[in-house]
């Protein structure tokens, strides 16, 4: 199995992303120029609860075609226990901001852990989801904050896909 170099900077671009879709902080709203209540509102309304239910949840589980998002859960979760990540326990597995941050870490330690194969994980566990999940906050989001960090996500996550199928050496 050949490495795969993976472009610089995709695992500080990754952490913020992850941050974007953490809970609004004041110094978020501030830089939106956005009220942090409406902006706490907002992120409630879109990732936690809202009237006829969540309309964009932050876990990938909810948008893949797959019947079982719990084995999802629990290959990713074994995964993650496989190289020493602990996912913290206030989430599922699959909570987008959680799998943002293991795969940042992952492509860190990737140069000094051969063994390592973030091509088979990009495949597995990083396709499908963040199109389906840019789709529904550029439909939801009524500021346009989390959906242009959606569609960053998707093209960060697309331009790592990309060098993983060309298949580079370091």
């Amino acid at each position: 199995m050949e490495a795969t170099m993976h472009p610089p900077g995709n695992s500080r671009q990754l952490l913020n992303l992850a941050g974007c879709f953490d809970y609004p902080s004041a110094e978020l709203a501030r830089q939106l120029n956005v009220q942090l209540e409406q902006l706490e509102n907002i992120h409630v309304r879109l990732f936690i609860n809202d009237r006829g239910g969540t309309k964009t949840p932050p876990y990938a589980g909810c948008y893949l075609d797959r019947d079982d998002r719990r084995q999802f859960m629990i290959d990713f979760s074994g995964i993650c226990c496989e190289q020493g990540i602990v996912i913290s326990s206030g989430h599922p597995p699959d909570h987008i901001p959680a799998m943002l941050e293991t795969l940042a870490l992952l492509l860190a330690e990737a140069k000094e852990s051969p063994e390592l194969d973030i091509d088979s994980l990009l495949q597995r566990y990083y396709r499908g989801w963040p199109e389906r999940f840019a789709a529904a906050l550029e439909e939801h989001d009524e500021v346009g904050f989390y959906a242009a960090a959606a569609a960053e996500l998707k093209e960060t996550l697309a331009t790592l896909h990309r060098h993983s199928d060309k298949g580079l050496d370091h």
